[in-house]
């Protein structure tokens, strides 16, 4: 099992479950695993090849696209929880709780007529006020514009997010080169070391192999179809 932030191992026991609404809701306020003290990206940036800004906008726009809930390590939950300003969120649900049954108690003093009867009614009151608040950030999320708060325009958002679609494409490319490169190098080896030529596949000649040539004079592209 993987932090879902960090994307360091961590057993089933350390897993702190911090909810999606949350999660959204510290990203649009500002929060950014790559530049907040004490979160350690190194395992979750990849190869390196995009830069923190890229890194950041990608993973921003897959928290705002997310649909469950996040599972971080104590260390990352505790530093997004510092950093986040809706840490407090879960508390203050349970004391408007708290206040709308006391409330609802003094009303009607002669409603519940037994402890138990009226833990049960608090139990049905905070589950619905925790519904009404996830509703809320549910439809937030539908309605606000995911605008990250370091960014003041959308338009400026709009650059950026342009500038780390093209980042990750040039390292998508560059991937893709490094990995057509060594595909082809390892055909020519193979090639070379059954004395055929390098690039088409076929068998050089006798003064071809005595003087040392690894291809045919009129053979330049690399022909893969000829692979023995």
């Amino acid at each position: 099992m993987l932090c879902d932030l960090c994307n360091k191992p961590i057993s089933s026991f350390e897993q702190v479950i911090i909810p999606l609404w949350e999660m959204k809701q510290a990203v649009r306020d500002g929060f950014n695993p790559w530049k907040t003290p004490g979160l350690d990206m190194s395992s979750a940036s990849g190869s390196g090849t995009m830069t923190p800004e890229a890194m950041f906008l990608n993973w921003f726009m897959f928290v705002m696209n997310d649909t469950a809930d996040w599972g971080l390590c104590p260390s990352c939950a505790e530093t997004l929880r510092r950093a986040s300003k809706v840490k407090n969120s879960v508390n203050s649900i349970e004391k408007q709780t708290t206040h709308y049954s006391d409330t609802h108690q003094k009303e009607f003093p002669g409603s519940y007529t037994t402890n138990d009867e009226w833990e049960r009614a608090k139990k049905r009151a905070q589950e619905k006020e925790t519904k009404v608040e996830t509703q809320q950030y549910a439809k937030r999320d539908e309605q606000q514009m995911e605008l990250p708060s370091s960014y003041t325009t959308l338009e400026e958002w709009e650059n950026a997010k342009k500038r780390a679609r093209n980042e990750t494409k040039a390292a998508t490319e560059q991937s893709a080169k490094k990995f057509e490169e060594k595909k082809q190098s390892s055909i020519q080896a193979k090639r070379k070391a059954a004395g055929q030529c390098i690039m088409c596949g076929k068998s050089l000649g006798f003064f071809d192999r005595v003087s040392g040539r690894e291809q045919h004079r009129n053979c330049s592209t690399l022909e893969e179809d000829n692979l023995k």
